[in-house]
């Protein structure tokens, strides 16, 4: 069976995948990579943290545990759940630290290691999230009402990945419709196969009687394990009304590059 890994990539995927908080201390944050990547061939990776804020901060690291809908939110779990078609990393990948105290502009790096008992007896992929985040705002101890804190941070999703199938992508579900503010609604769901979680761009396109030429492409889209499938809805403005049908490509990033492995022709129908 042929391998197929998704090495180290800054391509950011959608959800996956940098969450920002909000909150102006997550600005403070810097990441030197959007995704990591471990595999048996490659069980070791470096993650350098910036601190770019104007005054020293405190960094906590720890593993938190997100599952993807058909919408392509993301549900976090205080505790990690069992769930049908995700396989955790933290019990397989360590860090070697869980603070970091930085001054201004000031960076460290964090060591991700696959633990060398991870490959006995494993396939597939596995997943986690780490997370960085500054210290939590405490409510003053006098105080007697209940006061809400908040973490805030960055979210970096963390990949192992063994013997298995490769992702396969399809368009089903179809359809572009004329809106009132003269764009077009734009809907499709994308079915996910295989043993690994995909990541790649969707490329929209025009279709006239000369040809075709693209006119958006949609950048970043993550579909992990536990998801088939993965609904889309968006608007398109910039539509010319000379086009006969839309063409949707996938473009999936992989080890060996990016290739398209799903393409739909849409017709245009009016509202």
């Amino acid at each position: 069976m042929k391998r197929t890994y998704n090495r180290i990539s800054i391509t950011l995927s959608m959800a996956i995948l940098l969450v920002i908080l909000y909150s102006k201390a997550a600005l403070a944050i810097e990441l030197s990579k959007k995704r990591i990547t471990l595999t048996p061939e490659h069980p070791i990776d470096t993650l350098t943290i910036v601190n770019n804020n104007d005054k020293e901060m405190e960094f906590f690291l720890e593993w938190t545990f997100y599952e993807m809908q058909e919408n392509g939110r993301l549900k976090k779990h205080t505790s990690k759940p069992d769930i049908q078609g995700i396989q955790w990393a933290d019990t397989i990948i360590e860090f070697d630290k869980a603070t970091l105290k930085l001054g201004p502009n000031e960076r460290a790096k964090v060591n991700l290691n696959l633990k060398e008992q991870a490959a006995i007896n494993a396939s597939g992929e596995f997943r986690a999230h780490l997370w960085i985040y500054t210290e939590p705002n405490r409510p003053h101890p006098r105080r007697k009402n209940m006061s809400l804190s908040f973490l805030t941070g960055v979210v970096i999703p963390v990949f192992a990945k063994f013997e298995g199938t490769p992702a396969k992508l399809k368009f089903d579900n179809t359809s572009a419709t004329h809106n009132d503010q003269g764009g077009l609604d734009i809907r499709f769901d994308l079915l996910r196969s295989g043993d690994y979680s995909s990541f790649g761009n969707i490329d929209i396109s025009c279709k006239t009687e000369k040809g075709r030429h693209k006119i958006k492409t949609k950048y970043g889209y993550a579909i992990y394990t536990e998801v088939a499938k993965r609904e889309f809805s968006f608007k398109l403005k910039n539509y010319n009304d000379t086009c006969s049908a839309l063409i949707l490509e996938h473009t999936q990033t992989t080890d060996e590059g990016r290739k398209t492995d799903a393409i739909a022709e849409v017709k245009i129908d009016k509202k």
